[in-house]
């Protein structure tokens, strides 16, 4: 199981990426799937609307010209070693 500091990692890359390759049609059902399998990879509770948050801040920032990590606005936050700090 992945943990959850290596996943926000990874969910930040790809909603980075997918909202430019999207933008010029790159791969699209192949690019739905991976999200789907990213969410499957989750390791806590999903939250739609942190999913949300993470593509509209990806794709602003992409039109800005702006490389940013995603950093959640609500949710769990854990420490270097997975273990919960706080659970807003």
């Amino acid at each position: 199981m992945m943990k959850s500091l290596n996943w926000v990692e990874l969910a930040s890359a790809f909603y980075e990426f997918e909202a430019k390759a999207k933008k010029f049609g790159f791969f699209v059902p192949e690019l739905d799937r991976m999200a789907d399998s990213l969410e499957d990879m989750r390791p806590f509770k999903s939250s739609n609307a942190l999913k949300e948050s993470a593509k509209i801040i990806a794709e602003e920032n992409e039109h800005e010209g702006k490389v940013i990590m995603f950093k959640p606005v609500s949710g769990p936050l854990f420490n270097e070693n997975d273990e919960l700090v706080a659970a807003l």
